[in-house]
């Protein structure tokens, strides 16, 4: 899994291979589902795999080609587990 994004009661999970799936389901069920030691809320509308962060800049973490904001409440978990 790359990413997901919600869409109010779905989401829309990437895989590594460019495929998309929705499913209906809240980004915090899914995240309940996920590894707590790979997978954290970026921002409201962003899961993100720890392992697959490249660059984090100021208020964004950069995970192939896609940029993902980082927002204000996620921020210090995410770089914490990123030991930064």
């Amino acid at each position: 899994m790359i990413r997901a994004i919600a869409f109010d009661d779905y989401i829309q999970i990437h895989l590594e291979d460019g495929k998309k799936i929705v499913a209906r389901s809240t980004m915090k069920t899914i995240l309940q589902k996920l590894p707590p030691s790979e997978f954290k809320r970026a921002h409201r509308s962003f899961i993100v795999p720890l392992k697959k962060i490249k660059p984090v800049y100021r208020d964004t973490v950069q995970i192939e080609s896609f940029t993902v904001p980082l927002s204000h409440t996620y921020k210090k978990e995410v770089l914490e587990n990123l030991n930064i």
